[in-house]
């Protein structure tokens, strides 16, 4: 099972009931004096070959799962948090347009010009984490290299990919809760998103369903946006399984030549088209890359924390993360993401 959560204090359920309160000694200052995972991880190892085995199952793992993320990553939209530990809340601002420039031979030095300071409207995002921990017993380890038998690298596999799943989960569908009074909303979730019917109804990926239509509506998508000054110039699509199948059938049936991928990646500012399991069927996302739409909030990237309990017969292993969701919209509720459905609703 994958968790979602603060640090737990005060005996609350959450990520504190999996770390260890009880090692004591310089591992226990350390984390609590500097607030750093890769000093905590390195204080409370696992054996050596054990811990070579962990980061290698993580290295392979990668970013497994992370469609959306690994995009926005690759892009720069982020705002890194430097302590996660030590900061629970992000707080966010909504932005407004400026006043317009004045033109003139020379500005006036006494008459008081418009005052260019944006509208702001505050909002908070929880700064929570993602986690999935299993444990290993000392025998299962003793066994292992007494016999030469490798460790079991499935438990950690999974807890990897569970953890990147519920991430990407979140970037496209929300945290569906709330946190301390606040929650991160998805490309789905947004009060603010703009709804659009797909021509004819139909979804994309429906049979019959022409390489004519889906350009057409992708060119009314982007319109939405650039009506409301999302000038782009990156709009990258988020399209599910289906859809990305239908996307390798020929263009024309007539001509044979070329497939609905080639030509949506000809429509300018069609970056990338992004395969999201976690998207939901016969819909479809665009939105402007941009920080000002959507972006990281990047606390801490999945990382391997271990440990053994106080009389040594279980070590314990945990995936953790802090990759949160950040949808932005002006002051007007005006958003860079249009959400395309069959019926034109969510």
């Amino acid at each position: 099972m994958v968790n979602r959560s603060f640090l737990s204090r005060g005996g609350a359920t959450g990520i504190g009931d999996a770390l260890p309160m009880n090692i004591g000694g310089r591992a226990a200052r350390a984390l609590l004096r500097s607030r750093n995972l890769t000093e905590y991880r390195a204080l409370v190892p696992f054996p050596e070959d054990v811990e070579k085995v962990i980061d290698k199952e993580m290295v392979e793992v990668g970013v497994d799962g992370l469609v959306l993320v690994n995009y926005l990553l690759a892009k720069g939209l982020t705002y890194p948090i430097t302590d996660i530990l030590g900061t629970t809340k992000l707080e966010t601002w909504a932005r407004g347009r400026t006043g317009r420039a004045q033109r003139g031979m020379l500005p006036h030095p006494i008459a008081r010009g418009e005052n260019k300071r944006s509208d702001m409207t505050p909002g908070t995002i929880p700064l929570y984490f993602t986690w999935s921990d299993f444990n290993i017993n000392i025998r299962e380890l003793s066994l292992g290299r007494r016999a030469g038998l490798p460790v079991d690298t499935t438990p950690m596999n999974d807890s990897f990919r569970a953890v990147n799943e519920s991430i990407e989960e979140d970037f496209i569908n929300g945290l569906g809760f709330n946190i301390e009074g606040a929650t991160a909303y998805g490309l789905l979730t947004h009060p603010d998103i703009n709804l659009y019917q797909l021509t004819g109804g139909d979804a994309w990926s429906a049979a019959g369903h022409t390489g004519d239509e889906i350009v057409r509506d992708i060119l009314a998508m982007k319109a939405v946006l650039q009506e409301m000054e999302f000038n782009g110039p990156n709009y990258p699509l988020v399209v599910d399984n289906e859809t990305s199948l239908k996307f390798d059938e020929d263009y024309s049936t007539v001509k044979g030549e070329g497939t609905i991928r080639d030509r949506i990646k000809k429509i300018a500012g069609i970056d990338d088209i992004l395969v999201s399991k976690r998207l939901p069927a016969d819909t479809v996302v665009m939105f402007q890359a941009t920080k000002d739409v959507i972006r990281a909030v990047d606390g801490q990237r999945p990382t391997s924390i271990t440990w053994d309990d106080q009389p040594g017969f279980w070590s314990n292993y945990l995936v953790m993360a802090s990759l949160i969701p950040q949808i932005r919209s002006n002051y007007d509720g005006e958003c860079g993401i249009v959400v395309g459905t069959p019926s034109g609703t969510l």
